[in-house]
């Protein structure tokens, strides 16, 4: 009974942790950068192979770079001064003139406390 509510739990937080928000679109051939609230103590993509991450130089801000290498769905988590944020990344490819400069950049806010955004 208990392995069962465990599941089941983790099945409602991965529900939760793609529900609340759009994903983080990455586009193949264009890098996206990440902002961050507070400074930049770790961070990390579950799927490592979907893109290379690359933390922005303190002096520059709070930040990420992220570069796409193949389409996919993963998970990333930054993890702040101010608090963590959880998002889902989809990667995919992209057709000429589709991407603005604003899809480029993505502004993350920590977390509400006990929830993902």
């Amino acid at each position: 009974m208990r392995v069962l509510y465990a599941f089941s739990a983790f099945l409602s937080g991965l529900s939760a942790l793609g529900s609340e928000t759009p994903p983080v679109r990455l586009y193949l051939g264009f890098v996206t950068r990440i902002e961050c609230v507070g400074s930049l103590k770790s961070s990390a993509l579950g799927n490592p192979a979907l893109a290379q991450v690359e933390a922005i130089p303190r002096e520059m801000g709070c930040g990420l770079l992220l570069k796409p290498k193949k389409t996919g769905r993963s998970n990333l988590i930054v993890i702040t001064g101010s608090g963590s944020s959880h998002r889902i990344v989809e990667v995919e490819g992209v057709e000429r003139g589709r991407i603005k400069r604003d899809d480029l950049e993505v502004h993350f806010a920590p977390d509400p406390e006990g929830g993902a955004q």
